[in-house]
């Protein structure tokens, strides 16, 4: 499952590069540096939906041996990118949402 995540996400990244840097423009997700900035984002666009959305740091699986991966190869809980090549960037995040793991995308459309 665990290797399956990470390449999904892998892949998702790769395609949205084109190996030119981008100039993206200005929006609240370019501005974003932490996870409580993240948390923060999520109550702005729905307090319902997101006030019990934690954001993992470091990646905390359930299993031992998926944890050590990701600490062995210093994965990422989020990522930026323009995912919908529109000239924003989006924001793909993984964290807990009532003890339950999630993953969100969030794309930013102007």
């Amino acid at each position: 499952m665990f290797k399956i995540l990470s390449t999904s996400i892998l892949l998702v990244l790769l395609i949205s590069c084109n190996g030119k840097p981008k100039k993206f423009k200005d929006s609240a997700i370019t501005k974003i540096e932490n996870g409580k900035q993240i948390e923060y984002l999520l109550q702005t666009i729905d307090l319902n939906e997101y006030k019990d959305f934690k954001v993992d740091s470091p990646i905390d699986y359930f299993d031992k041996s998926s944890s050590d991966y990701a600490t062995r190869e210093n994965l990422k809980v989020w990522y930026k990118g323009d995912f919908d090549n529109n000239g924003f960037q989006d924001l793909l995040v993984s964290g807990t949402k009532y003890r339950a793991r999630a993953t969100l995308c969030i794309l930013d459309n102007g």
